[in-house]
């Protein structure tokens, strides 16, 4: 009891002396960063973290300054996607996993009779899956019947892109197409099956052409098909041509389609001897003059009598670079190119602020340094530190922050400023004080009391009679408040109970804690129990008792390498019980419990050896316990213990049996290898 009330009063006074304290700058997190930040927080501030892009926030957001201590930050960690989505009719393709890592990329199909509209592909970018795989039916049921038409093998239901063709009954002839597709759930228009009087056959094919629909063996009169031509051929003569009496009306040709001479673009150069004409697929190449520079392809290609591109070449040099005041560039040019670079170097006594070197890029400088006057490094003060890193000069309007160490608060603007050479007043870090020490209840302050404290120092209180302090008698200035709480509580005990026919010496009203008094029983009768009692926390631990002495036992045998758990009496009456245990690595054997009966003690328990497994021992027989994770020094009575062979011995001198040895009341036999 005693114990776990001084384990209480540890933990509270740790608790107490935590009250209050200011926190440093917050934990680093990698990839993250906390906007406004400051040098110190005060019990109770909080700050929040942000994490740098395309990362995610994992935990808390907000951390909490207590007691001097940062609460638990976030991490910043990869944002990932859930299980890939469920889409309109789509099945994904392999296995889905529980999540995945940005750019990650699934993959969708579709089931029989369905298309695929969009992209079947979806990314995970940023913790969503971006993309919307979506399968429409676009099959088809049977064709459309035809008059006097059958069709081979015909199925109810054709999927996208399937055909079907088409055949006439004897003698009529088709016109039209024979074979139909279905496409996006229709079908295309079905041919006819008519008398064949003054048909023509197929079409003539002509060179570097084709004809637009599909080739029918015959075509009635009046029938008409088109042509068009192949890619960098331009058509000569009508597209259209008739069938009439069993003729075709004259076919178009295809002639190869030319360019004319390049065009001029732009401040472009054509690259070498330009041609009257070019042949579809021919290219051309362009440059660009001195200071200008190329935007998009440098080369034009002549297409179906088009030239393809538009070489754009822009001006994107830069004059003389922006002047700086007090100033230079050693070797100045009137002109720079893009991309080219000037240094600026500053005149005697001045500082450069910015980067010296600018660069020229698409025609404009960025931006120039500056000279100034500068301040040395900022004044250093007591008992306080600059917030920032410390520079070897600063230029004029510049500006540094103090923060003051524990103990010490700040007088003055925290922020000084470099102003021609010279830095404002710096700020003054002042000790913090504290006013004069609380009370406390029934705690009475040591010592004569002062108006104030400075931090660190510390007074101390007592207690008055008959009462106990609780935690630490002392308390603490620390940053202006007191850091403490003494507590006194009135743990006194009055009279000791009464027991019947006993009497105590000396007996007093009221007793302190701690105190003892001691009971004596009035003839013939005997004590039985613990004659001393004493006051603990406010109540008395029991008293014994005066009874005759008839069948009484003495004091309880000793055993070898065990104790009586409860305070031993010269006396015990019968039916009286008292306890043994065993010390360290010995064991119990028999009852624990032992009882008075006509003057007698039954019988006590043994405490058996342990086993002391000895690394010499070991050493010398070249063995080692079997299971290296099992570090065991001492084994109980009746327990096994298994060995093997050290490291190169591999012969086992004594029988398999004898490698697993039973400890028996602290002797064990060991087995040799060699």
């Amino acid at each position: 009891m005693l114990l776990l009330v001084k384990v209480i009063l540890t933990l509270w006074v740790s608790w107490a002396h935590g009250q209050g304290l200011p926190c440093g700058s917050p934990p680093s997190v990698k990839n993250a960063f906390i906007p406004n930040q400051k040098p110190r927080y005060r019990h109770g501030d909080t700050a929040r973290y942000e994490c740098r892009h395309p990362l995610g926030l994992v935990g808390n957001a907000e951390v909490t300054c207590l007691r001097g201590k940062w609460t638990d930050p976030p991490e910043c960690k990869e944002r990932t996607c859930p299980s890939p989505p469920s889409n309109n009719n789509a099945i994904l393709v392999g296995q889905p996993k529980n999540s995945y890592k940005s750019g990650e990329h699934v993959a969708y199909t579709c089931p029989d009779y369905y298309q695929m509209y969009g992209s079947k592909v979806v990314e995970c970018r940023d913790g969503i899956w971006i993309g919307s795989p979506t399968c429409k039916d676009l099959s088809c049921g049977s064709p459309p019947t035809v008059k006097n038409a059958f069709i081979p093998n015909q199925k109810t239901r054709y999927q996208h892109g399937d055909t079907a063709r088409y055949e006439c009954r004897h003698p009529l002839g088709l016109f039209g197409k024979a074979v139909v597709t279905c496409f996006s759930g229709k079908w295309t228009d079905p041919p006819e099956c008519k008398e064949s009087t003054g048909q023509c056959g197929r079409p003539p094919a002509i060179d570097n052409g084709d004809i637009t629909t599909y080739t029918s063996p015959f075509y009635a009169s009046g029938s008409s098909v088109e042509y068009q031509c192949q890619a960098y051929y331009e058509l000569e003569g009508n597209r259209r041509i008739t069938c009439r009496d069993g003729q075709w009306s004259e076919p178009p040709k295809c002639l190869a389609m030319t360019c004319p001479s390049p065009p001029s673009y732009d401040n472009a150069i054509l690259v070498g001897q330009p041609k009257n004409s070019y042949k579809s697929g021919e290219q051309v190449a362009y440059t660009c003059p001195d200071y200008y520079q190329m935007y998009g392809s440098n080369v034009v290609e002549c297409r179906d009598g088009i030239w393809i591109g538009s070489p754009t070449c822009k001006d994107l040099s830069c004059g003389s670079p922006p002047r700086v005041q007090n100033a230079f560039i050693p070797n100045q040019k009137p002109r720079y190119r893009h991309g080219d670079t000037a240094r600026y170097e500053c005149r005697q006594h001045l500082g450069l602020f910015g980067k010296a070197v600018v660069t020229c890029f698409s025609g404009k400088w960025s931006d120039p340094p500056a000279c100034k006057g500068k301040c040395k490094p900022p004044p250093a003060i007591n008992n306080g530190d600059i917030t920032t890193y410390i520079s070897p000069f600063y230029a004029s309007g510049s500006s540094v922050e103090y923060q003051c160490q524990a103990y010490y608060q700040l007088e003055g603007n925290r922020r000084i400023t470099c102003r021609d050479g010279q830095w404002s007043e710096p700020p003054k870090c002042l000790a913090m004080i504290c006013p004069s020490p609380p009370s406390y209840d029934n705690a009475i302050l040591m010592g004569q009391p002062k108006n104030s404290y400075k931090s660190g120092e510390q007074v101390a209180y007592t207690c008055p009679d008959y009462y106990q302090m609780y935690g630490s008698n002392v308390v603490e200035c620390r940053d202006g408040i007191w850091i403490g709480s003494p507590t006194c509580k009135d743990l006194s005990c009055g009279s000791p109970p009464t027991v019947q026919n006993a009497f105590i010496q000396k007996k007093k009203p009221r007793y302190q804690h701690g105190d003892t008094a001691r009971y004596e029983c009035r003839h013939p009768l005997g004590l039985f129990g613990n004659p001393v009692v004493t006051c603990f926390s406010g109540k008395w631990t029991d008293p014994p008792e005066c009874k005759e002495s008839t069948g009484q036992c003495g004091r309880p045998p000793a055993i070898d390498n065990g104790d009586i758990t409860t305070y031993i009496s010269p006396f015990y009456a019968p039916g009286s019980s008292v306890e043994y245990q065993c010390q360290a690595y010995y064991q119990l054997e028999g009852n624990r419990r032992i009882t008075c009966r006509d003057g007698q003690w039954s019988e006590p328990p043994k405490c058996l050896d342990a086993c002391v497994i000895s690394e010499e021992i070991m050493e010398a027989h070249n063995i080692e316990l079997r299971y290296s994770y099992a570090k065991k020094v001492y084994s109980r009575s009746n327990d096994f213990v298994e060995f093997t062979c050290r490291q190169g011995y591999y012969t086992k001198v004594s029988p398999a049996s004898a490698f697993r040895v039973q400890c028996q009341e602290g002797k064990m036999e060991y087995p040799t290898c060699a």
